[in-house]
């Protein structure tokens, strides 16, 4: 009768766990994609006047601001020029934030007016511009995961 063994080489599985440990402390390449689909899901939010995702439309334009704009080809919430939108909406224009580091990473605009239409005024009613829903929580955790254990040819192999 012949000697049954089973030989395990830990070499593979230990490569691969140093890889995944130096992608743990270097977050970027993920938080490139989650700025590129901030971008994108804030394009939608336009589109649908902040209805996105559970979270009420924002509100109309009063009346008297509608007849400011009398004549003019943008009535459209928050896009008078399109300067907010844009600095929302395109990674690459240039009041676009997104400054990360390593481990965190802020996204934004830099146009000085978006606070006033964010927050509200006396005169101006409450646009949240920035809308944080689950379905971005689940997506940005994906991007960071695919991040950790799959870029650069790594592949998560499922056990069987």
């Amino acid at each position: 009768m012949g000697d049954v063994s089973v030989k395990i080489d830990a070499k593979k599985a230990t490569d691969r766990l140093g890889i995944i440990q130096k992608r743990l402390l270097d977050f970027r390449p993920a938080f490139e994609a989650i700025a590129q689909d901030f971008a994108v899901s804030q394009g939608t939010m336009f589109k649908k006047r902040g209805a996105i995702s559970g979270f009420q439309r924002w509100a109309d334009l009063r009346p008297s601001t509608l007849a400011k704009k009398k004549g003019r080809a943008k009535t459209k919430i928050l896009q008078d020029t399109g300067r907010l939108m844009g600095s929302l909406t395109n990674v690459k224009d240039p009041e676009f934030v997104a400054i990360y580091n390593k481990k965190s990473i802020s996204l934004g605009t830099s146009v000085p007016y978006a606070k006033w239409h964010h927050e509200g005024t006396s005169q101006m009613p409450k646009r949240s511009l920035l809308r944080y829903t689950k379905a971005r929580e689940k997506k940005w955790g994906s991007l960071i995961v695919r991040h950790i254990v799959s870029s650069r040819g790594l592949k998560f192999e499922r056990l069987k």
